[in-house]
């Protein structure tokens, strides 16, 4: 580790965030918005490198601050690679640790003291204990006619050492799918719309290329996403990259109807050259959408300085991405966006993308081409990625 040659009450980029960060973001949030239905939290509610109880420690004092400033209000985490004993290792029976997380969690995720404005009971603490246990995914009801999934993806990643993926693991891994699946069936048959949040992302890291997932875990879940159920699908909200970011896969190649789009937060913790920031989205019961979304940020170097925070209002989505769609974020929104980001004639899109994908940090177009960028918004596996990348060469800039 290293020191900061000045102080830094509230941290500085290239290092997780220190408690008082995270309480000053938890603040921030209460002040902006005291009337939120509820909050996703895509996880790594821990630092990194840290290891069994301190990952415990960690979890229990976001919760701790989570659940004080929000008393009246749903919470629903899940779990990050961070969030395990060790990093990328999932445990399995005899170990405890979903018993234990799950007695730091069960309490906002049910809150029977909260205020549900929707009527509906979100989850039983029964349908809630089932699958946490078995494999730390549930799901809960957001309204009478949408649905929230929560994965554990930390299963699919490609980070998970080969030592890890026991018989046990393998097959819970496949359940969750198997569950998924089910729950986006039984969501249709119901009329119901689905949220899925999660913290590892399928697809491809822009940085090196690679696979998030291994390919045959990604294979089954856009087959699953985008070729059963994206009718039933509105949006899939992951994390991990602490970019803030979307992607849209296709199961065949650009066909709106076969394709299922995903957004990615950035993150409170600066440790990947952001600044910290949050969200509040907006969605439509009526329509059954995502509508929009408002996100702050944190200028940390200011923060530092002055030792005091400002949370900013860094942008609203239809505000910096305008569209003749109007407030709505869909396959086809998100498709459009991809392709304005080449646009020819208008780099207004480049410029707000680059900008706000580290909350207004400085953007890394050295390392990353807008090229790179656009095809790994679209493509999810190699050989889509190699085509895109003939037509279009990863020109830096």
């Amino acid at each position: 580790a290293t020191v900061a040659p000045y102080p830094a009450p509230y941290g500085r980029v290239g290092c997780d965030s220190p408690k008082a960060l995270v309480e000053n973001s938890i603040e921030a949030m209460k002040s902006e918005d005291e009337t939120v239905d509820f909050i996703v939290v895509t996880g790594d509610l821990s630092a990194h490198s840290l290891f069994n109880t301190t990952v415990l420690d960690a979890i229990e004092f976001v919760s701790d601050e989570l659940r004080e400033t929000f008393p009246k209000t749903r919470v629903f985490p899940c779990l990050g690679n961070n969030d395990v004993p060790a990093d990328y290792y999932i445990p399995t029976p005899p170990t405890n640790w979903y018993e234990s997380v799950w007695a730091l969690w069960k309490d906002f995720i049910i809150c029977s003291s909260c205020e549900w404005r929707s009527g509906v009971e979100s989850t039983s603490e029964a349908s809630l204990k089932e699958t946490f246990l078995l494999g730390g995914y549930y799901r809960v009801d957001l309204t009478s006619k949408m649905t929230l999934l929560v994965l554990n993806t930390v299963y699919y990643s490609a980070s998970v050492k080969s030592e890890y993926r026991t018989a046990l693991f393998e097959s819970t891994a496949a359940g969750q799918l198997t569950w998924l699946t089910e729950q986006l069936a039984a969501a249709e048959k119901d009329a119901r719309k689905v949220l899925i949040s999660g913290h590892v992302p399928p697809g491809l890291n822009p940085y090196d290329l690679s696979g998030f997932w291994v390919s045959s875990a990604t294979q089954k879940y856009v087959s699953i996403t985008a070729r059963l159920y994206p009718h039933v699908i509105i949006g899939q909200l992951f994390a991990h990259m602490h970019k803030d970011d979307f992607k849209i896969f296709f199961a065949q190649e650009n066909q709106i109807e076969q394709s299922s789009p995903m957004l990615f937060t950035s993150a409170v913790s600066p440790v990947y050259n952001n600044n910290p920031n949050f969200r509040l989205m907006f969605l439509n019961d009526e329509t059954q959408t995502i509508a929009d979304y408002r996100q702050w940020y944190l200028d940390l170097a200011i923060a530092d300085e002055y030792m005091a925070t400002h949370w900013l209002n860094e942008y609203t989505f239809s505000q910096s991405f305008p569209s003749p769609l109007g407030q709505l974020i869909n396959s086809q929104r998100i498709f459009d966006l991809g392709n304005q980001i080449l646009s020819k004639t208008d780099d207004s899109t480049w410029h707000n993308y680059v900008w706000h994908r580290q909350a207004e940090y400085l953007p890394d177009t050295i390392t990353f081409s807008r090229f790179r960028l656009y095809c790994v918004i679209q493509n999810w596996n190699a050989t889509s990625l190699d085509a895109c990348r003939k037509a279009h060469p990863f020109i830096p800039g």
